[in-house]
């Protein structure tokens, strides 16, 4: 029961504010925002470790640091939220 928990923070931590079309960079296509994502998202989840303790509010902080990440990554290769 924790653990789904936890799991459902995590996803619905990692699905806010996802869609490629909420990115937007120069002279870029949608295939290119969407590659960027998926793979800005793949290294956020790399780098999100699974915290120990209650499992709402880790599991919630989880997501937020998981987004942060993300976001991070999308900021780095130059991308701005629209």
């Amino acid at each position: 029961m924790k653990w789904s928990i936890v799991l459902l923070a995590l996803l619905l931590g990692a699905c806010a504010g996802s869609k490629a079309n909420e990115w937007q960079k120069q002279n870029s296509t949608m295939a290119q925002i969407e590659q960027d994502l998926i793979e800005c998202k793949y290294e956020a989840d790399k780098y999100t470790p699974q915290s120990r303790g209650d499992p709402l509010a880790t599991g919630i902080n989880d997501g937020l640091r998981n987004v942060s990440l993300r976001d991070q990554c999308m900021t780095v290769r130059g991308y701005q939220k629209r």
